[in-house]
């Protein structure tokens, strides 16, 4: 089974753990399509999952706590036809904006509405260089451990991170700190020298400080 991973780069006196989260979150608006007005208590839900939520008197919904990967959501109410919107990507730390337009039933009741997700993450802090890496995005590279995937990409250089030196990377293992006690700077970081094989990474994100 594949872990969530998340790689960051914390810069000199940049120290507060707190920063990475294990766990993306979905939100968005319903509405009527014909109207525009906001629907109240649509009930959307990630399929396959317990996680869900109903819309406020604002049609305004989010679904916490939901563990990296893709998803089919589907807002459901009665006296409108059901909306599916299949391949919705949630990233740790990320929120991705899934809206919702609803029609009312004129269908039969077994008819529903199917579409594919477009919209892209919306990223919570512009002060930072994020790159997220998928379970898929890592099975079609050559690659034995997340060093390789890390750098492949931009800003990363060797073990160089925007020219920070390996031992001032922070690793986060779904949340918990990856230390190296032997590494330079006695166990504080130094976690980029872990051992930690490609096949154990649900999702990776490599973050460099401004």
């Amino acid at each position: 089974m594949r872990r969530s991973f998340l790689l960051l780069l914390l810069l000199l006196g940049f120290n507060s753990l707190g920063i990475a989260g294990i766990t993306g979150k979905v939100e968005g608006v319903v509405s009527d399509i014909q109207t525009g007005a906001p629907l109240v208590g649509v009930n959307v839900i990630l399929q396959g999952t317990s996680l869900g939520a109903a819309s406020d008197q604002s049609g305004y919904y989010v679904i916490l706590n939901v563990p990296a990967g893709r998803y089919s959501v589907k807002a459901i109410m009665i006296g409108y036809r059901e909306v599916t919107v299949n391949d919705v990507r949630v990233s740790i730390d990320l929120t991705t904006k899934l809206n919702f337009q609803l029609g009312t039933e004129t269908l039969k009741a077994s008819e529903s509405v199917v579409v594919v997700a477009e919209r892209p993450l919306l990223r919570r802090d512009e002060f930072t260089s994020r790159t997220t890496v998928s379970a898929e995005d890592i099975d079609l590279q050559p690659i034995d451990n997340f060093q390789d995937i890390a750098r492949n990409q931009a800003g990363v250089v060797g073990s160089h991170f925007r020219g920070g030196r390996s031992g001032e990377v922070l690793v986060l293992i779904d949340g918990i700190p990856v230390r190296d006690p032997a590494g330079e700077y006695s166990g504080q970081l130094g976690g980029f020298t872990s051992d930690i094989p490609e096949s154990g990474i649900q999702e990776m994100e490599v973050t460099l400080g401004g």
